[in-house]
């Protein structure tokens, strides 16, 4: 309700003890470990420390605490996510006195009876019941902030330290709302055999908090995770969306192995604002040699001319300019046009891809190239055997020759027959017909395949 203006408030925080030292590993899937370093003043014995500026979205149970200098022993601690806000305000003041000051400089003063609704709010004061329009409220004055209400959320713990003093403490815990995947950038040279790669980290942030000149690690690989019943507390929302784009040819993100996954360092500070979306490069440009593929791949008849794929293939390996492990992320392909204007051409998205493995984009479909899938022939030999004999009509319309790759769907145990063309298996379940298709010409491809069980 951002026609109040709340004054006199009592203040009730701790003081605030910056953190020093972070460092933020993000995970797919939504999930990020925060480590960072404070330093506190404690007391010999028992005494109470709260934490503030920690993220909204913390899982208290994975809080890990150590002090460097002597020891200290968390007795008990409490996650306090009760955050300031209007509505709490006036429902933690109910039944109780307050004052509203009107634009026209009338004071109201009595017992609040209602949480505004439609622009009203019910007081009880000396005059009897009153309604006030909240238009014409300038001011509501409250004596103090209700108990436990708190500007951010806090961890409160009750400690047993050895000694008094200053000393630095490690901390460490789990939080939703941060979470990375990979972008690709790519452009395609005229000839379609090569493309020039960039990469980019992209690292979204809506855990509640703002993590400042932090050493940031993201890993690439799916981590089994339990159902939690702990409610994810997404207290600053998504609104408000920025994006940080840091961008240097020579500080590319440091790779290595790590357990079963891939761990990526950005080898510099970085800041992350609370819901910020920030890029950093992911490693050093580079040029791929790529093959263009025109793919049909149906396993039912069509009844009608369809559209054949663009696929755009190649091996992540050090020979053909790349080889290094690919994380999951979004490939956008762009072409330049004949007056030297790049024009996006398609996207795509990978999984997780180790070096020397193919990659295939699929970039859309060919305008100008078609094909149909018929069966033929469907004839049974014994109870235990059959035949099928299937048509795919391929029809170029292009200025060029081409090729195009039939995949042809199998199940159970399968043998081809005969065939007008030669094939290779892919796999127990498909095999792949290379046909040439002539400019504005037709191609048949018909095989004979046998199934038996």
């Amino acid at each position: 309700m951002n026609f109040l203006k709340f004054i006199g408030l009592v203040s009730v925080f701790s003081t605030q003890v910056l953190a020093q030292n972070i460092e933020i590993t993000v995970y797919n899937g939504g999930q990020g470990f925060v480590k960072e370093k404070r330093e506190f003043d404690f007391k010999n014995g028992k005494s109470e420390l709260k934490f503030k500026d920690i993220a909204a979205g913390i899982l208290p149970t994975s809080v890990h605490f150590q002090g460097e200098s002597w020891e200290v022993v968390i007795l008990e601690q409490n996650y306090a996510f009760d955050l300031v806000s209007i509505d709490k305000i006036f429902e933690k003041y109910l039944e109780e006195k307050v004052s509203l000051k009107l634009k026209d400089g009338q004071l109201f003063e009595g017992k609040l009876l209602a949480i505004p609704s439609e622009n009203r709010i019910v007081i009880q004061s000396k005059n009897g019941l009153q309604i006030v329009n909240t238009q014409e409220v300038l001011t509501c004055d409250f004596p103090e902030l209700p108990e436990g209400l708190i500007s951010k959320p806090e961890l409160a713990w009750l400690v047993n330290s050895q000694k008094a003093g200053k000393q630095n403490v490690q901390l460490s815990y789990l939080t939703s709302g941060l979470d990375w995947h990979a972008d690709y950038v790519t452009l395609v040279n005229e000839k379609d055999t090569e493309m020039e790669l960039t990469s980019w980290i992209t690292v979204n942030n809506f855990s509640g908090k703002t993590y400042k000149n932090a050493t940031l690690k993201v890993v690439a690989g799916s981590l089994n995770k339990p159902p939690q019943n702990q409610p994810i507390y997404n207290l600053q929302g998504r609104a408000g969306k920025s994006m940080a784009m840091e961008a240097m040819q020579d500080e590319t993100a440091q790779e290595e192995s790590f357990f079963e996954y891939h761990l990526y360092t950005i080898p510099r500070e970085v800041t992350i604002k609370s819901n910020e979306e920030k890029q950093v490069t992911l490693f050093a440009d580079s040029k791929v040699k790529i093959k263009k593929e025109y793919r049909f791949s149906k396993g039912y008849d069509t009844n009608k001319p369809e559209h054949v794929d663009v696929i755009l293939k190649f091996k992540n390996s050090t020979e053909e300019g790349l080889g290094l492990p690919l994380p999951q992320g979004v490939f956008r392909i762009y072409k330049a046009d004949s007056k030297g204007s790049n024009q996006l051409v398609g996207e795509d998205i990978i999984q997780h891809t180790p070096k020397n493995e193919f990659v295939k984009l699929k970039i859309g479909e060919a305008f100008d190239v078609v094909g149909e899938r018929k069966l033929v022939e469907n004839k049974r030999i014994t109870d235990r055997i059959n035949e099928e004999t299937i048509e795919f009509t391929l029809r170029n319309h292009k200025e060029e020759n081409i090729d195009v790759i039939v995949e042809a769907q199998f199940w159970g145990n399968w043998e081809i027959k005969k065939s007008n063309f030669e094939f290779r298996k892919d796999g127990a379940r498909k095999a792949e017909f290379t046909i040439p298709v002539k400019k504005d010409g037709t191609t048949k491809l018909e095989y004979t395949v046998r199934y038996s069980w």
